[in-house]
């Protein structure tokens, strides 16, 4: 049961690490992108500003999501376990009863 445990936590973690490596991927070409288009000083360093603001939000929400999954998964992979191990019993009762 705990090796099923860590499992599914690092299925997660690798998922929340591939999001955040996407999202800084296309934070950062929208970034790169805008400043290139020509405009005053005043607009480029408030499109750039936007940004890394919408980047530090978005790091600091996947942030708390990992430490989350971290500080509670016993009880969220326990009760996914449960759940898993009632629907393949109940596929075997039901392949037995044909």
């Amino acid at each position: 049961m705990e090796n099923n445990t860590k499992r599914m936590y690092c299925f997660d973690c690798c998922i929340l690490a591939g999001l955040t490596a996407l999202l800084i991927s296309i934070i950062g070409f929208v970034l790169f992108s805008l400043g290139q288009v020509p405009s005053s000083g005043a607009v480029r360093i408030a499109i750039i500003a936007s940004g890394i603001l919408a980047l530090a939000f978005a790091l600091t929400g996947m942030t708390t999501v990992m430490s989350h999954l971290r500080q509670n998964s016993n009880e969220l992979y326990s009760v996914e376990s449960e759940i898993e191990g009632i629907r393949i019993n109940t596929e075997k009762m039901e392949g037995e009863a044909v």
